[in-house]
């Protein structure tokens, strides 16, 4: 079972950018932690990129009214991300 969320990359990526801004570095630790920072970026921008994958599956699926619960979400969480914009009212 997938251990992070989406929400949890909000506050990784504001972390990040907390160490970014810590006046207190050394150049050299400034230099580290642009790489890291860099290595964090490319990773979150394929995590959104999945997500938006998962999103479009989401409505190619509302448009076809194929059975939401596919393989992809049962895995992940038993509320289908279907469900839970259902739940939250969301119009798309």
């Amino acid at each position: 079972m997938a251990r992070n969320k989406l929400e949890d990359l909000r506050d990784h990526l504001f972390a990040q950018m907390e160490r970014l801004n810590d006046e207190s570095l050394t150049p050299e630790q400034i230099a580290q932690e642009g790489s890291r920072a860099k290595s964090i970026a490319m990773i979150s921008s394929s995590i959104v990129d999945t997500a938006k994958i998962e999103v479009r599956y989401l409505e190619l699926n509302k448009e076809t009214e194929i059975e939401s619960r596919s393989q992809l979400f049962k895995e992940v969480n038993p509320e289908t991300p279907a469900e839970k914009l259902k739940r939250l009212d969301y119009v798309g």
